[in-house]
Protein backbone atom coordinates (compact mmCIF):
# COMPACT_ATOMS: atom_id res chain seq x y z
CA UNK A 1 0.00 0.00 0.00
CA UNK A 2 1.17 3.38 -0.06
CA UNK A 3 0.25 6.46 1.64
CA UNK A 4 0.00 10.33 0.31
CA UNK A 5 3.58 11.74 1.26
CA UNK A 6 4.73 8.89 -1.55
CA UNK A 7 6.00 5.81 0.66
CA UNK A 8 5.58 2.13 -0.51
CA UNK A 9 4.94 -0.03 2.43
CA UNK A 10 5.00 -4.15 1.75
CA UNK A 11 3.00 -5.39 4.88
CA UNK A 12 2.29 -9.13 6.27
CA UNK A 13 -1.77 -8.92 5.60
CA UNK A 14 -2.39 -11.05 8.91
CA UNK A 15 -0.17 -9.50 11.30
CA UNK A 16 0.84 -5.81 10.00
CA UNK A 17 4.51 -6.66 10.01
CA UNK A 18 6.50 -4.43 7.43
CA UNK A 19 8.80 -6.49 5.14
CA UNK A 20 10.07 -2.98 3.58
CA UNK A 21 9.08 0.62 2.38
CA UNK A 22 10.07 3.13 -0.33
CA UNK A 23 10.37 6.44 -0.59
CA UNK A 24 8.91 7.24 -3.96
CA UNK A 25 9.99 11.01 -3.87
CA UNK A 26 6.90 12.16 -4.92
CA UNK A 27 2.78 12.54 -3.53
CA UNK A 28 0.92 9.79 -4.77
CA UNK A 29 -2.37 10.86 -6.42
CA UNK A 30 -4.07 7.70 -7.42
CA UNK A 31 -4.24 3.98 -6.01
CA UNK A 32 -1.59 1.19 -6.96
CA UNK A 33 -2.45 -1.48 -9.08
CA UNK A 34 -1.08 -5.02 -8.46
CA UNK A 35 -0.94 -7.14 -11.64
CA UNK A 36 0.99 -10.34 -12.84
CA UNK A 37 3.14 -10.08 -9.38
CA UNK A 38 4.36 -6.67 -9.99
CA UNK A 39 3.23 -3.35 -8.09
CA UNK A 40 2.49 -0.61 -10.60
CA UNK A 41 2.68 2.85 -8.70
CA UNK A 42 2.84 6.36 -10.51
CA UNK A 43 3.97 9.56 -8.41
CA UNK A 44 2.96 13.82 -8.41
CA UNK A 45 6.82 14.17 -9.61
CA UNK A 46 6.34 12.11 -12.81
CA UNK A 47 7.77 9.12 -12.18
CA UNK A 48 6.52 5.57 -12.26
CA UNK A 49 7.60 2.23 -10.59
CA UNK A 50 7.02 -1.27 -11.12
CA UNK A 51 8.13 -3.83 -8.32
CA UNK A 52 8.09 -7.34 -7.68
CA UNK A 53 4.72 -7.83 -5.00
CA UNK A 54 7.40 -9.82 -3.17
CA UNK A 55 8.40 -9.99 0.99
CA UNK A 56 11.69 -8.88 -0.61
CA UNK A 57 12.13 -5.73 -1.88
CA UNK A 58 12.81 -5.67 -5.57
CA UNK A 59 12.15 -2.41 -7.57
CA UNK A 60 12.19 -3.55 -11.77
CA UNK A 61 12.20 -0.74 -13.10
CA UNK A 62 11.65 3.35 -12.49
CA UNK A 63 10.42 5.37 -15.55
CA UNK A 64 10.39 9.21 -16.11
CA UNK A 65 7.14 10.28 -17.46
CA UNK A 66 6.29 13.85 -18.98
CA UNK A 67 3.68 15.27 -16.40
CA UNK A 68 2.28 14.28 -12.92
CA UNK A 69 0.64 10.90 -13.09
CA UNK A 70 -2.95 11.41 -11.33
CA UNK A 71 -4.74 8.02 -12.50
CA UNK A 72 -4.23 4.42 -11.73
CA UNK A 73 -3.31 2.12 -14.39
CA UNK A 74 -5.02 -0.45 -16.16
CA UNK A 75 -3.49 -3.34 -17.69
CA UNK A 76 -5.41 -5.34 -20.74
CA UNK A 77 -3.62 -8.41 -23.17
CA UNK A 78 -0.49 -8.20 -21.53
CA UNK A 79 0.31 -4.02 -21.43
CA UNK A 80 0.31 -1.97 -18.75
CA UNK A 81 -1.70 1.69 -20.04
CA UNK A 82 -0.56 4.94 -17.85
CA UNK A 83 -2.37 8.06 -18.00
CA UNK A 84 -0.06 11.24 -16.72
CA UNK A 85 -1.70 14.64 -17.50
CA UNK A 86 -0.80 15.10 -20.52
CA UNK A 87 -0.65 11.47 -22.30
CA UNK A 88 -1.15 8.07 -22.28
CA UNK A 89 1.98 5.47 -22.15
CA UNK A 90 1.24 1.62 -23.11
CA UNK A 91 4.02 -0.27 -21.22
CA UNK A 92 5.07 -3.55 -22.23
CA UNK A 93 8.20 -6.24 -21.93
CA UNK A 94 9.52 -5.04 -25.52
Amino acid sequence: MTDYEGILHCLDVETGKVFWTHDLAGEIWASNMIADGKVYIGTKMKRYFIFSASKTKNLLHEIRLDSPISSTATAANGVVYVTTMKKLYALDEK
